[in-house]
């Protein structure tokens, strides 16, 4: 299963392709943005324009698929982001208070109340600190369900505002039916000319994302499996042992009555292994003794089966000294 998957995720990475950047006012707006194991696709772009004559930032409007419908993607709970790149500086406080701003001209277009978000845009001005913001810098706004509004400044992370009713509110600075910040930015983001190029990577990025999750969860699996194996064998075998002893407590005509030296089962006791063997214990009618034998004998036929390269079976080997324990009894008795 491991080895299917990493194959398949080897082909998914001969095969795929880099979207490319949609130019737009000299500035590169990439056709696809990352929003988690979510690949967006941009469904438009527009430039801000104040008084007619100041242009501070370009900015897009990523989405799962393409979508005209403004109100549509205020309310969706679904992934998507906003990529805003300065092309002017701005000072914080005049960002902050337009945005500010445009949050409650969003509220009010579906007859929300403010008060109830004021505390997280209270959180969200402390994620953006510094006193200007500088041409060239670019900020990212990526809600994912589940896990709030990701913001980002220059690829670096911020942190997070929770609830898709401050996304809706977010969103809606640009998108709202009333009042929207820049009427020629909402027309231009409900454009939905997603490229065909976009909608391949889309494609890739996620069957890559698919693959790598089965890939992770037969890791697991077998790591799992891999420890349940050898704490079944660990509580297996003082069993085998208990086992054994028992049987040979069921039989005691069978134990020699004479001391004799305890043999290893048959195994390749050449070189190396016949001279790491332990020494064995004497063999008596004593069934403590007896248990101790065929601990002693397991010990130095694993070690040998260790040394010459070979599997070691417990039960096998137990049954074997047992069976071998009988034959010397009964020559014994002769």
């Amino acid at each position: 299963m491991l080895k299917k998957t990493c194959i398949a995720l080897m082909v998914v990475l001969m095969v795929a392709t880099v979207s490319s950047a949609r130019v737009y006012e000299g500035v590169d707006m990439p056709e696809t943005l990352q929003a988690g194991d979510y690949t967006l696709l941009l469904n438009g772009v527009g430039i801000r324009v104040v008084m007619m004559v100041v242009k501070p930032y370009v900015a897009g409007l990523y989405l799962m698929e393409a979508e005209k419908d403004a109100a549509a993607v205020m309310k969706a709970d679904e992934p998507m982001a906003i990529r805003l790149h300065m092309i002017d500086d701005a000072t914080r406080s005049l960002m902050l208070s337009k945005l500010y701003d445009g949050m409650r001209n969003s509220v009010a277009s579906v007859g929300g109340n403010f008060d109830t978000l004021k505390p997280r845009f209270e959180s969200f001005k402390e994620l953006l600190p510094e006193p200007k913001y500088e041409k060239g810098s670019i900020f990212e706004f990526k809600y994912v369900p589940g896990k709030g509004m990701q913001i980002y400044k220059n690829a670096q992370y911020k942190g997070a505002i929770d609830g898709v009713d401050f996304k809706e509110a977010f969103f809606g600075i640009w998108l709202n039916k009333d009042k929207p910040a820049d009427e020629a930015i909402k027309t231009a983001w409900l454009a939905g000319d997603i490229s065909q190029e976009a909608r391949d990577a889309q494609k890739q990025t996620s069957a890559k994302v698919k693959i790598e999750k089965e890939a992770k969860l037969a890791e697991a699996e077998a790591k799992a499996k891999a420890v349940e194996d050898a704490k079944k064998k660990t509580e297996e075998a003082p069993m085998t042992v208990a086992a054994a002893e028992v049987e040979t407590q069921a039989e005691p005509s069978t134990m020699p009555k004479t001391p004799v030296v305890a043999m290893a089962p048959e195994a390749k006791t050449t070189g190396k292994a016949a001279e790491k063997m332990p020494a064995m214990g004497p063999m008596t009618g004593d069934s403590g003794l007896a248990a101790a034998y065929l601990v002693n004998a397991l010990k130095s036929a694993e070690l040998i089966a260790t040394l010459n390269g070979d599997k070691f079976n417990m039960e096998q080997e137990t049954q074997n000294i047992i069976q071998m324990w009988k034959k010397m009894s009964r020559e014994i008795s002769k």
